[in-house]
C-alpha cells in the first residue's frame, strides 16, 4: 500500500501550448473596462510572470454598441500612450482586440507597434469582410502578429465555416482562433474544427465556461494541435466567464513548464476584489450555453428578467421549458408578458 502522505504528482500528457491571458479584455465586460493603469500593470505582470505567454489589454478602435457595455473605461479603446506606459513596466508580449464593426476611423498600427504592442486579434464575421481585410493587412504591414478570431463558431453550418476558412486563408493571418463565443461547443465538436483550421493556419482556441466545458474543450483543442489557448484570471469574462488561467497553469505545472504562482497571487486577489462575487454559471448562463445563444441574446434575457420582475433562474427555467415555441427570444416570451 502506498504511503498516503507521500507526494506523488501524476505525470501529464497535456501538450505544450502558448497561453493568451484575456483578463483585461474579456474580463472588461464585467468591469465596463474600467481598469486603472496600475490595475492593468498588475494583471500584466501577474499573468506573464505566472506563466502566460501574452496578455491582451483590451480593444483598439472601440467596443461595438451591440455589446451594451455603456459607460466604458480606457481598456475599451486603448490609446497609444497606454500601451507605451504598460510596455515600460513589463517585457511581456502585449495584445489587443479589434472589432471591425466598431472601428470608425483608421488605426495607426505603426504607432501602436512602436509603443510596444505585439499582437492584434481581429474578430471575423462575413458581414465585416471589407473592413476586416483592410485592417488585417494594415496591421501585418506594421509588423504586428495578426490573429483572426472566428466568433460564434458554434453557430456555423459546415459549408459556411469552409467558406470562412477559404476567405481567411487569402488574408494571411498568423493564427486563426476558434472562439466559442456562445459556449455551445462540446468536446466531441473540437477535433474536426481544429483540423480544418490547421489546414489554413496555426490555431488558437478561446473557450467560454457556461457549461463548465472550457477546460475540457481547451484540453481537446490542445491535443489536436491548437498552439494558443486563451484563459483569464479567476475565469473573469462575460456571463459565466472563460477558462481559468490558474486552472490551466496548474495543469501545466505538473509538467516541466515553468510557472510562478507567487507572482500570480496579487493579480488573483485584485480580480477577486474587483468582481466582488465569484464567477459561476447560473441557470441563465447554462441556458445560454445549452441553447447556443449569442452574448446579445443573453443580455436580452437578463433585461427581460428585470422587466418581468423575475429572477434570472425563473427566466432561464421558462426558456428551457418553452424554447421550442418560437424562433426569437421575444417571441418565446410574448406569452409571459
Amino acid at each position: 500500500m502506498n504511503d498516503i502522505f507521500e507526494l506523488k504528482v501524476p505525470s501529464s500528457s497535456l501538450p505544450r501550448t502558448r497561453v493568451m491571458d484575456v483578463t483585461l479584455r474579456d474580463g472588461g465586460f464585467r468591469t465596463a473596462f474600467r481598469w486603472t493603469l496600475e490595475e492593468m500593470v498588475s494583471v500584466v505582470r501577474g499573468a506573464s510572470e505566472g506563466g502566460a505567454d501574452a496578455v491582451e489589454l483590451g480593444y483598439v478602435g472601440g467596443v461595438p454598441d451591440l455589446h451594451n457595455v455603456g459607460d466604458t473605461g480606457p481598456a475599451a479603446n486603448l490609446k497609444i500612450e497606454t500601451i507605451d506606459y504598460i510596455r515600460s513596466q513589463s517585457n511581456c508580449k502585449l495584445a489587443a482586440m479589434v472589432h471591425p464593426s466598431a472601428v470608425k476611423e483608421g488605426i495607426d498600427f505603426r504607432g501602436y507597434k512602436t509603443a510596444g504592442l505585439d499582437i492584434v486579434r481581429l474578430i471575423y464575421n462575413r458581414a465585416w469582410e471589407d473592413a476586416f481585410g483592410r485592417l488585417i493587412h494594415t496591421a501585418a504591414d506594421a509588423g504586428l502578429l495578426t490573429c483572426a478570431n472566428i466568433a460564434l463558431v458554434s453557430r456555423y453550418p459546415r459549408d459556411d465555416f469552409a467558406r470562412a476558412l477559404e476567405y481567411l486563408s487569402g488574408q494571411g493571418p498568423h493564427v486563426v482562433y476558434l472562439a466559442d463565443t456562445c459556449a455551445g461547443l462540446l468536446p466531441t465538436d473540437i477535433p474536426a474544427l481544429v483540423r480544418l483550421v490547421r489546414s489554413v493556419a496555426p490555431t488558437g482556441f478561446h473557450g467560454h465556461d457556461f457549461l463548465s466545458l472550457a477546460l475540457a474543450n481547451s484540453m481537446v483543442a490542445a491535443k489536436e494541435g491548437a498552439e494558443w489557448i486563451d484563459a483569464s484570471i479567476c475565469g473573469i469574462g462575460r456571463g459565466a466567464g472563460n477558462l481559468r488561467l490558474e486552472l490551466w497553469l496548474a495543469l501545466l505545472a505538473r509538467q516541466d513548464r515553468t510557472s510562478n504562482f507567487g507572482a500570480l497571487t496579487d493579480a488573483i486577489e485584485l480580480i477577486e476584489v474587483k468582481i466582488e462575487t465569484p464567477i459561476h454559471p447560473d441557470l441563465l448562463s447554462l441556458a445560454a450555453g445549452a441553447l447556443n445563444l449569442s452574448p446579445p441574446q443573453e443580455d436580452q434575457l437578463r433585461l427581460l428578467s428585470r422587466d418581468l420582475r423575475w429572477s434570472s433562474t425563473r427566466t432561464a427555467a421558462y426558456l428551457f421549458d418553452n424554447f421550442r415555441r418560437g424562433s426569437t427570444i421575444a417571441s418565446i416570451f410574448d406569452a409571459a408578458g
